[in-house]
């Protein structure tokens, strides 16, 4: 069964632009997948959880200012990987492509 981890921190921090275009990407993307398809969606730390997510919902241990700082700015080749499991396939909506042990990532565009 493939799995996918998909960063949902704009979609829980933003209402417009990446937020919007990532929900709606999201739920295209539920009514297409094939149900043996595995999708787990992660958020900085401070990212409010939403209670209608059709997908299960995992934290990062670092804010979302944390994370920019340590995977952007610095650079940090700290992998997400142990915190929210592995994947087959990566998706990153925003311009923050985190690092990885696992799978390939795909980046999205807004």
């Amino acid at each position: 069964m493939p799995v996918i981890r998909a960063d949902y921190t704009s979609a829980l921090t933003q209402s417009a632009g990446i937020g919007r275009c990532t929900r709606e990407l999201l739920t295209a993307l539920r009514q297409r997948l094939p149900p043996d398809y595995q999708m787990t969606l992660f958020a900085s730390r401070d990212a409010r959880a939403c209670p209608q997510l059709p997908y299960s919902l995992r934290h990062l241990p670092l804010t979302e200012r944390q994370g920019i700082i340590a995977w952007q700015r610095l650079q940090l080749p700290l992998p997400i990987d142990p915190f929210v499991g592995r994947a087959d396939l990566w998706h990153f909506p925003d311009y923050l492509v985190m690092p990885t042990l696992s799978g390939k990532k795909v980046l999205t565009v807004h």
